[in-house]
């Protein structure tokens, strides 16, 4: 879409309608037309490798700045390939990126339509009633009726204002010929990938063989690139499902790692708990079979009766009673010394 001479342009600022409310049809999709880096309107904006737009100017200086380090400002993807080796590289792939032409129209459009309905071509500021295609100004009545009587303008396209909207606006803007700008471009030309007009066709490129009409050409190339990003999107579904399939098949393996172990720690559970039994068991038999605590009680006992006669007896009665309690004592060192098995 042509741009707008400079003082044609619609100011940037909404006018008020009657009632004196502000006109906020776009409000809600503004930040479709602003880059994510100077928040501003989009100026040759560029479609970096992940997709994402952002100005030319937003992209040369955030490499200037960021170097290889730069990436998207949205999704943190790499801008440019491994391969460049500095700024003069940045700037080469950075203008190898495809613009977004049609992002380029709607801000355009966008701009048109905000702006107040007056005339851009009479100094009476009447009301805009028409908008041409070709000339992209607003026209009120009596400018309208002049500007069908130009003979060079016949063929312009002129468009209630009030039927206008963002979308049907940058879709009908008409690219003019280079060679000539009052001129349509009518023809493509596959070789020379350049749009024209009937009069270039034949003088510059009368030696090329596949002309095509304008709107055939495109007709053609919106089904191939809606049949390309078609394949693109199923390629994506088909990356999902694998996707999906590997975290289903870890998550599986994770769970089944889990099992495992657990299974293992049951069993080792049972195992320990089966041997302390056992241990328990020899344990209480061995005790019960050396009766280690009917021993250990004798033991005591005795000891202190030997300890009190000793000490307490007189000499006659010790006398008296030293072979039996020889013999208790020889027999009790006996129980004790007998192994523990």
């Amino acid at each position: 879409m042509n741009q707008m001479p400079s003082d044609q342009r619609a100011p940037d600022t909404q006018d008020p309608t009657e009632d004196g409310t502000h006109d906020n049809t776009m409000a809600s999709a503004s930040s479709d037309y602003e880059c994510p880096v100077c928040h501003d309107d989009y100026i040759d904006p560029k479609i970096l490798p992940c997709g994402h737009l952002v100005c030319q100017s937003c992209v040369l200086s955030w490499l200037d700045k960021e170097g290889r380090q730069a990436c998207c400002p949205l999704c943190r993807a790499s801008i440019i390939s491994p391969n460049a080796a500095g700024p003069a590289d940045f700037a080469a792939e950075v203008n190898a990126l495809p613009t977004d032409l049609h992002t380029t129209a709607l801000v355009e459009s966008h701009k048109i339509l905000r702006g107040p309905h007056v005339c851009g071509l009479c100094e009476n500021n009447f009301a805009a009633v028409f908008f041409c295609i070709q000339c992209m100004v607003k026209l009120c009545t009596n400018c309208e009726k002049g500007h069908r009587k130009i003979p060079a303008l016949k063929r312009h396209i002129l468009e209630d204002v009030n039927n206008l909207n963002v979308e049907s606006l940058a879709r009908s803007g008409q690219v003019m010929c280079k060679a000539h700008p009052d001129r349509l471009a009518e023809l493509y030309c596959p070789v020379h990938e350049e749009v024209m007009c009937s009069v270039c066709s034949t003088t510059s490129h009368g030696a090329c063989a596949a002309m095509k009409i304008l709107a055939d050409m495109a007709t053609d190339t919106r089904a191939e690139l809606n049949q390309r990003a078609q394949k693109l999107r199923t390629k994506e579904s088909k990356m999902v499902k694998r996707l999906k399939s590997a975290k289903d098949h870890f998550q599986s393996m994770h769970k089944k790692g889990r099992d495992i172990f657990d299974d293992l720690h049951k069993a080792l559970d049972a195992h320990h708990q089966k041997l302390t039994s056992i241990i328990q068991a020899q344990e209480d038999d061995c005790m019960k079979s050396l009766g280690v605590t009917k021993t250990g009680a004798a033991l005591t006992q005795n000891a202190t009766a030997v300890e009190r006669v000793a000490q307490s007896a007189s000499e006659g009665s010790l006398l008296q009673m030293r072979q039996s309690l020889r013999a208790r004592l020889d027999d009790l060192e006996k129980q004790s010394d007998r192994p523990v098995k």
